[in-house]
């Protein structure tokens, strides 16, 4: 399953995982084989909660790693996204067409919605209530912690929504695949849509950062979103296949993404520093959360395991290898526009001023960065990639263009 392509317990397991790791990564590998874990979220009890799409069952991690699960009671739930209400309960979308609030015991309560609505993403509302996106009925929806749901209807035709966050202005803000927008929608039911400058961008994720803005993914073309709660957006490129799915907001302050490619990565709020943690198997990452622990878990899809990065620890790259560039321009060194390039991910310079050929020399290349001797350079005119790819060592980097946003980062 690719979501991007958008009673008592019958069962309950108990299970301490063997621990796997490498590096900042912890790995917890699921007792259900080929569960196909996806949401996660932090839970009122201390543990992290989970769904498992494939066997219809939700689970729980405790911050030593031991496993339980649930089973939902409709058989092929096909639960996905999971979030927990004001009153400690956990809440969890069914794909089946059913929303089902779990206890922390386990005790677990289904809410039938219409059976081909695909309830995709929830999160919990500053009115107490939950709010959930059903993609294929193209409508958000709010259920009281009574069972009381209302309903509201999207404008743009099947836009394909996706997930959805509590935004810091009392509003919930969501994304909306197929339409190419982010929308927020007021406690009334009033939507109004917004439009990212890069066309066919999928946004996916959604999560409110600690500058008071929203973040949102761009699966299709490997850039993270940043966006006002006025409706501007500024948007910074990621690593080339990345493919960023769910993102979060850690304790450090940093947006925290997960993406398809078996890595998660860190992004500073300026959106000029990104951190890459890679992991041993090439998953997709398809939910990140912060734990109640302060450290960030999130779901391996394919590896069928749950994932904990502490953010106090270094990247699994070296970040301590850097390398510097120089900038000129149309041969003249520009002030205060030297970059820095390390094994850790990309820094940015900005130079604005008028059509010339800019150049970065670098003096060397990062040490112990197996296989991340390439760096690419981007522009922030919409629309447009800067050329440039090829071993740092010894290179000249050219790219034309008015206003210079160039970011490097060290690729596979």
């Amino acid at each position: 399953m690719r979501r991007w392509l958008f009673g008592l317990i019958v069962l309950v397991l108990g299970w301490a995982a063997p621990v796997l790791a490498m590096s900042a990564i912890t790995e917890y590998p699921i007792p259900s084989t080929f569960s196909g874990p996806s949401g996660v979220t932090g839970g009122p009890d201390g543990n992290v909660w989970f769904t498992e799409y494939e066997t219809g069952r939700v689970g729980k991690i405790t911050p030593t790693g031991a496993i339980t699960e649930y089973a939902l009671p409709t058989v092929n739930a096909g639960p996905i996204d999971i979030t927990r209400d004001a009153d400690g309960n956990l809440w969890v979308a069914e794909s089946s067409g059913k929303l089902a609030k779990v206890t922390p015991a386990g005790h677990i309560t289904e809410y039938q919605l219409d059976s081909t609505s695909y309830p995709a993403g929830l999160a919990l509302g500053p009115d107490g209530a939950i709010w959930f996106t059903e993609s294929s009925a193209n409508q958000v929806g709010r259920i009281t912690p009574a069972g009381a749901i209302t309903l509201y209807p999207v404008p743009s035709p099947r836009a394909g929504l996706a997930l959805i966050t509590a935004g810091p202005d009392g509003n919930m803000w969501f994304t909306e695949q197929s339409a190419n927008k982010v929308a927020k929608i007021t406690p009334g039911g009033h939507i109004t849509e917004y439009v990212p400058p890069t066309s066919s961008a999928l946004p996916y994720g959604i999560t409110a950062g600690a500058d008071g803005n929203l973040w949102f993914s761009e699966m299709q073309v490997d850039k993270v979103g940043r966006m006002t709660t006025g409706g501007a957006i500024t948007e910074y490129p990621l690593p080339d296949g990345f493919g960023p799915l769910s993102l979060t907001s850690g304790p450090d302050g940093r947006i925290w993404l997960g993406g398809n490619n078996g890595e998660v990565d860190s992004l500073d709020l300026t959106g000029h520093s990104l951190a890459r943690y890679r992991l041993a198997a090439d998953t997709e990452i398809g939910s990140i959360t912060r734990g109640p622990d302060g450290k960030i878990w999130f779901t391996e899809f394919d590896n069928n395991s749950i994932g904990r990065i502490s953010p106090d620890t270094a990247p699994s790259i070296d970040a301590q290898a850097v390398v510097t560039g120089q900038v000129t321009k149309n041969g003249v060194p520009v002030a205060g526009a030297n970059i820095v390039v390390d094994c850790n991910g990309w820094s940015l310079i900005d130079t604005t001023g008028s059509d010339g050929t800019y150049a970065v020399t670098f003096d060397g290349a990062p040490k112990n960065c197996p296989a991340l001797a390439t760096v690419g350079v981007y522009a922030a005119t919409p629309g447009y990639r800067g050329a440039a790819s090829g071993t740092v060592q010894g290179i000249t980097t050219k790219f034309s263009f008015a206003v210079v946003d160039v970011r490097l980062y060290p690729e596979r």
